[in-house]
């Protein structure tokens, strides 16, 4: 007889840097230290959420052993993810794995039943990493499903990126009434939307670069706004910058924020002034304006990740819908 599946293990939630290459630069504080381009490591968060659930002939007591026995690779497969979206920051997808443990034996049989992770170095280590677990503990004959789902931020912002290279290589950029250029980009669905501002004798071509330049790095707003909504927090708000170019050398200076997290325009100044930003203007002066969406626009903000690895517990079958979580409430 086979039972509901059981969802018995939570989200779990890394954080993935990735780092620009370094150059030489001096150095100082964020806000307006002139910190060279490239210099930072901006971060960007790599979700992975796991469950197991039940096969045939396998009892709730059963699951439990067999998610017992998973427990250490939950915080294996955390760790591959991090180390692989950090330098790839492009890796997601699903995979499921199926196991299923004979009576009579003690060896386990593992089969990939579904994987549309677009990173095949991730794929094998979750492989490597599922196959390792005796299961001797567990009463067979046993089928249990691992369900992995792996996301993260700089993938969002990447495939803003594809589905509007067309906008973005023309540059959204207009000129108002007092002869000032304007360059200007926004999500899909508007959680983060920016405006830059130049003199009046800023040439046309350098806001387009601009613009450009900062509608490619949509992922890393994302993110700043990601971090402003912890813990339950109103993220919106808008942040105003100026933001100067000089000889490479890049500074920005906050002018004023109203969103509730103080550090949401240092994260936004990061951005401007350690980020990886190419095709630059050489100089300039520029004023920067990001405004972030409040909870009920794409989506809730994902609270922030656990202090440590939650450990899986089992919800009985015939239990009410939803998952069974433990760690520490989100």
């Amino acid at each position: 007889m086979r039972h509901a599946p059981l969802v018995l293990l939570t989200l779990l939630s890394v954080l993935a840097p990735t780092r620009a290459g370094a150059q030489p630069q001096n150095r100082g504080g964020v806000g307006g230290s002139g910190m060279g381009q490239g210099e930072a490591s901006v971060t960007s968060r790599a979700d992975v959420t796991m469950s197991v659930e039940s096969g045939p002939a396998t009892s709730s007591e059963k699951l439990a052993q067999v998610a017992g026995n998973l427990s250490g690779a939950l915080n294996d497969i955390r760790q591959c993810y991090t180390r692989i979206a950090g330098r790839r920051p492009v890796a997601e997808g699903a995979m499921r794995v199926r196991i299923s443990l004979p009576a009579g034996r003690r060896g386990a049989d593992i089969e990939v039943t579904l994987d549309r992770v677009t990173d095949r170095e991730l794929s094998e280590c979750v492989t490597r990493i599922v196959r390792a677990p005796s299961f001797r503990d567990v009463q067979r004959p046993a089928t249990a499903f691992l369900a992995l789902e792996f996301t993260n931020t700089a993938t969002t912002g990447t495939r803003i990126v594809a589905e509007r290279r067309e906008d973005i290589a023309q540059g959204a950029v207009t000129v108002g009434p007092d002869g000032v250029a304007r360059a200007a980009g926004r999500t899909p669905a508007g959680e983060v939307q920016f405006t830059i501002t130049g003199a009046a004798t800023t040439p046309r071509e350098a806001l387009v670069a601009i613009g450009r330049a900062v509608n490619a790095r949509l992922g890393s707003l994302l993110d700043c706004r990601r971090h402003a909504g912890r813990r339950g927090a109103n993220p919106a708000g808008q942040i105003a910058v100026t933001w100067r170019i000089a000889g490479g050398r890049r500074t920005a200076t906050v002018g004023s924020s109203t969103v509730a997290d103080p550090n949401a325009a240092r994260c936004v100044t990061t951005l401007l002034t350690r980020g990886a930003l190419p095709e630059l203007p050489r100089a300039g002066e520029f004023q920067f304006s990001v405004t972030f969406a409040g909870l009920n626009v794409g989506g809730a903000v994902p609270p922030a990740p656990p202090a440590t690895t939650p450990t899986p517990t089992p919800r009985a079958s015939g239990a009410p819908s939803g998952a069974a979580t433990s760690g520490r409430p989100r």
